[in-house]
């Protein structure tokens, strides 16, 4: 009997006639690109292919021919590997900003589909004096009469959780940590520039990995009662760091995790962000 189900990004899809859990280990992916969307280095990612029957590993299927949209250089199936690998050249300009590759998985004659997306992530503008001076133009924009600050953790996870738009998800913006997230499985042993990956639901990029934010908040235990925009310890001798690293493994990126550190000591994965109070 014929069934076609389509799966965003590394969704699972269960189906409860079969009994078959498909999976892939890479579902969507985001491509670096200068101000005009072009790809200034080569990019090549693979994603793994899986099938469970039950609880039990089932390896005989096949995955099957792939339309290769505009701008990819190849996309690579291996049915030995049960890969399929993605590679976009450098230079490329044809590649749109973001779109959508289905991939058949065929199971005893029946075809189900998993879709692999992509999007691009451009640099953003320069000021006309360079980098530097744009950003102290940016640093300018704080003398205006208001307030800025480092967020209270409570104000950090609120964010980071995606606020009153919050989907509950485990990492600030997708269940996947690939999605949103530099760590040390893929950011290459350095930090990398803003907007790398997808935003939460408020628009928030990096709040999961990249760099630990430093929060106002003393290191402290969570009150058992129920509050209001805590404030957290009155003294201590750390300070709250949360949402892991380029040099960390995925569960520091959990919106959850709690870190800390002496505010005095600095790292080359340390930064922060500001919150804005009128």
């Amino acid at each position: 009997m014929a069934q076609t189900l389509i799966a965003r990004g590394q969704a699972t899809i269960t189906i409860q006639k079969d009994g078959y859990t498909i999976t892939q280990s890479l579902g969507e992916y985001i491509f670096p690109a200068d101000q005009s969307g072009k790809i200034l280095s080569a990019v090549s990612v693979t994603s793994t292919i899986s099938v469970t029957l039950g609880d039990s590993a089932f390896t005989n299927f096949t995955i099957g021919t792939i339309s290769k949209p505009t701008g990819f250089s190849s996309i690579s199936v291996n049915n030995t590997n049960k890969t399929v690998t993605f590679a976009v050249a450098a230079n490329t300009t044809t590649l749109a900003d973001h779109g959508k590759v289905e991939i058949p998985i065929v199971i005893s004659g029946t075809t189900y589909k998993l879709t692999f997306v992509w999007s691009k992530a451009k640099k953003g503008d320069t000021g006309a004096a360079g980098v530097d001076a744009n950003l102290l133009d940016w640093v300018k924009e704080w003398n205006t009469g208001k307030t800025y600050m480092l967020p209270t953790e409570a104000q950090w996870e609120y964010a980071a959780r995606g606020g009153n738009k919050s989907k509950g998800y485990k990492y600030s913006g997708s269940p996947y940590v690939e999605a949103v997230a530099w760590y040390s499985s893929n950011g290459g042993s350095t930090s990398h520039p803003v907007k790398g990956k997808r935003a939460n639901e408020l628009g928030l990029y990096d709040m999961s990995g990249n760099v630990w934010k430093w929060c106002y908040d003393w290191d402290g235990t969570y009150s058992a009662s129920s509050q209001s925009n805590p404030t957290g310890a009155s003294s201590g001798q750390y300070r709250v760091l949360r949402g892991g690293s380029w040099d960390g493994n995925a569960s520091f990126c959990r919106v959850s995790n709690r870190s800390n550190n002496t505010p005095t000591n600095r790292n080359y994965d340390y930064g922060f962000r500001v919150v804005c109070i009128p």
